[in-house]
């Protein structure tokens, strides 16, 4: 150790290469060693820099600590994100977090994660979901993000890449090397190797049970699957019609009823309906007698009808003699002989005296002197007084006030914490625009004055305005919705739907059910209202409506969302309508606001609910919906327990709509699944009423789309709100509703 100073009494400080410093001052000469600094090095770098002169600042140790300031080496840990040991350099080699000692997940393409929070920038890798990507796919999903649903044989859990599936054994109703094409249009069953049967109007049957749609078979057969000839004794559609009894053994064709081994004696026809009428030489003679009679009968009213005919001729030309010609614009001139100003009829007519398109044009000619003696002639030659000649502006006004009667054209959210349900979002920025544009049509007029006079039709059961040309053709639905969108068509058609209760709802009003009701101006009609079973005595009301499809009834059931007080109802509704399937369109929670009381447990848990007791099987997330195979039986019988299938829409924003890609994804995934209950599907959201119609709208109009050659969105809408108000809450769901159908339906073509 070097010293200096008087009597060397001074320790030299850390000077470069170890050197000794001046013996006077202690001034270190060549510098000082790495960490020191002032002349005599003598004192440590500051904090946060270390090295020789101090000149290098430290890395990011954990805690902000000071690193050494030799080195730079940090006490501790770094902070997330950088490596050790200095805490300088970032993480590498898909590392992340504290020293980097934790791996990234499987982002999408080999990306790097997040350094602090190892998050992937975009998406993961096919086979993994969650935001680091750590997490793989549930049993029974596959693929990006885990949204594929695997279809493998008996439940089987497919590759969660791609899906395929072991030995690629596919579900019934799918096929493919990974199993996600469904059966082609007529095929289903196991590997799609079984012809669907004789479907009612060449109707798809179900690709898995082969079933056709609500159980309707064509002309002449029967059966679960459509596949059995009707009996002999039976004919028509799903053979629901027995043989004429006047049939021989009561067997005729099963296709047109035609009676195979002849009539009965006494009846006559193809289907043996008509009885055989015996006839004898008087009776022919007396047939010819009453024709002969008719025939004269005829002639003597021609004759009678044109001589009244001729009588009435007569008289019209005698007062005509009588009566003096009315004279026009032109022939008033003439007698006159003036000019007769070019008006504008329209502006006199309704007032406009001012109008600028007066012109002292004349119309004819001044009559000549001999014109003008023709006309005296004749009025001297009229027997009576001819009336005044009204001037040319009283017969104009006149003319225009018989011409008048012209028409010309007139130009909810769902859910409200207060109870309330809004009204349909029609007016404000975007629809008005919309609705500006729109050309004038019979169905959209309005009266010279300004007051309303739309001509209306009855329409199930409501007085609405005419709408006409609403329904569009398959083979040009695409450019059709674009433009209707565009000019404002479909807005317009919105607006004039039918709100509020139209029809009774008196049950829904009734004091012990007003509790029962998530909003108070939301009630069923009392028609088609679904009705529970009274035990002891108990209330048979729940907020819930039957909706009618396309082509059967009472197909749907459309809800609110349960209440804590309602959910024994709602399981009860279940189980009376022997329904498999449940749609969820809202969460239990939004934008913080209570939606809907949960009325499932959780994943293998029980739960009573009145006289019903409820497990949740299985729970299987994808990116927007979530599926929950749910377990139903009553409390009092355990051995008969039935399966049900609920299908939960996550990302269907609050006022709002969803994307029209995860709508066809959500609803192609619900159709998909089957279940061997026959009731209505029951579509919930909150008020069971904007959401709700929306999703039932595009199944029924889907289902009906296969076959047809045409849809008509309005008409059906309305079908709807026969059967529950406000179905189909806003303009914007109502568009979604065309944008869905014109993406979804394989024939919709531009």
């Amino acid at each position: 150790m070097y010293t200096y100073g008087l009597n060397c009494l001074n320790t030299c400080g850390y000077c470069k290469d170890n050197a000794s410093c001046d013996p006077v001052d202690g001034v270190c000469s060549n510098g000082c060693a790495p960490g020191y600094q002032t002349d005599k090095c003598d004192t440590a770098c500051n904090s946060s820099f270390y090295g020789a002169g101090c000149s290098q600042q430290c890395g990011y140790c954990l805690g902000g600590q000071s690193c050494d300031h030799i080195d730079g080496r940090c006490p501790g840990d770094c902070e997330d994100g950088y490596q050790q040991p200095k805490c300088r350099k970032d993480c590498t080699n898909g590392t992340y977090g504290t020293n980097c000692a934790q791996t990234c997940g499987a982002c999408k393409n080999g990306m790097a994660c997040e350094l602090i929070s190892g998050v992937c920038p975009d998406s993961c890798e096919p086979g993994w979901t969650g935001l680091m990507c750590k997490t793989e796919c549930n049993v029974g999903f596959f693929g990006q993000d885990c949204t594929g649903i695997c279809n493998c044989r008996n439940n089987t859990a497919c590759d969660k890449v791609s899906g395929a599936c072991p030995n690629g054994e596919c579900e019934a109703g799918w096929n493919g090397s990974t199993c996600s094409d469904s059966c082609d249009s007529w095929w289903h069953g196991q590997d799609c190797a079984m012809r669907c049967g004789y479907c009612y109007r060449d109707a798809i049957c179900n690709p898995v049970t082969g079933m056709c749609p609500n159980g309707l078979c064509s002309n002449g057969w029967t059966g679960t699957t459509c596949t059995e000839a009707c009996p002999p004794t039976r004919y028509g559609e799903g053979c629901l019609s027995l043989c004429s009894e006047n049939c021989v053994n009561q067997e005729c064709d099963r296709f047109n009823s035609t009676c195979t081994s002849g009539c009965v004696t006494g009846y006559q026809g193809h289907s043996c309906s008509d009885p055989v009428v015996v006839t004898t030489p008087d009776d022919y003679w007396r047939e010819q007698t009453k024709l002969v009679l008719y025939i004269i009968a005829g002639i003597l009213f021609l004759m009678a009808f044109l001589v009244v005919l001729c009588c009435l001729r007569r008289r019209t030309l005698k007062e005509r003699k009588r009566v003096p010609r009315a004279f026009g614009i032109e022939e008033h001139a003439i007698r006159v002989g003036a000019s007769v100003p070019y008006q504008d009829i329209t502006a006199e007519a309704n007032g406009d005296t001012g109008s600028p398109n007066i012109a002292e044009t004349p119309l004819v000619d001044v009559a000549t002197d001999d014109e003008a003696a023709l006309v005296d002639n004749q009025l001297d030659a009229v027997e009576e007084e001819p009336e005044p000649v009204p001037p040319p502006t009283e017969i104009l006004v006149e003319k225009e006030e018989r011409d008048a009667d012209v028409d010309t054209e007139n130009d909810n959210d769902e859910d409200y914490p207060d109870g309330d349900v809004g009204k349909s979002d029609v007016g404000g920025t975007g629809s008005e625009s919309a609705t500006a544009g729109l050309a004038a049509t019979p169905a959209a007029t309005s009266g010279t004055d300004g007051t309303s006079d739309l001509p209306t039709a009855m329409t199930y059961g409501f007085v609405l305005p005419e709408i006409v040309g609403t329904r569009i053709l398959l083979s040009g639905f695409v450019t059709t919705v674009k433009n209707r969108k565009e000019c404002g068509n479909l807005a317009n058609e919105f607006k004039n739907l039918p709100e509020g209760a139209k029809l009774p709802v008196e049950v829904g009003k009734k004091p012990e059910n007003k509790s029962k009701n998530r909003f108070r101006n939301i009630l069923p009609y009392d028609h088609s209202r679904v009705v529970l079973e009274k035990d002891g005595g108990g209330n048979d009301y729940i907020n819930a409506s039957y909706i009618d499809g396309i082509d059967s009834e009472r197909q749907y059931i459309a809800t609110q969302g349960p209440k804590d007080d309602t959910v024994a109802d709602f399981w009860q509704m279940i189980w009376e309508n022997n329904t498999g399937k449940v749609i969820m369109l809202a969460n239990l929670i939004e934008l913080g606001r209570p939606k809907c009381h949960q009325y499932w447990p959780n994943v293998s848990e029980s739960s009573q609910f009145g006289s019903y007791v409820v497990k949740t099987v299985s729970e299987k997330e994808g990116k927007c919906f979530s599926v929950r195979e749910i377990q139903l039986h009553r409390a009092q019988d355990e051995t008969m327990t039935r399966t049900i299938q609920q299908l939960h829409f996550t990302t269907w924003p609050d006022h709002g709509t969803p994307t029209v890609e995860q709508l066809l994804s959500f609803h192609s995934s619900s159709s998909n699944i089957q279940t061997p209950l026959q009731g209505p599907e029951v579509v919930h959201c909150s008020a069971g009423v904007g959401r709700t119609g929306t999703y039932i709208a595009l199944d029924a109009l889907t289902k009906h789309g296969r076959y047809a050659a045409s849809l008509d969105v309005y008409e059906y809408t309305l079908k709807m709100r026969k059967d529950r108000m406000n179905m189909i809450q806003t303009v914007q769901q109502y568009i979604c509703l065309h944008e869905a159908l014109a993406e979804g339906l394989p024939n919709a073509t531009g």
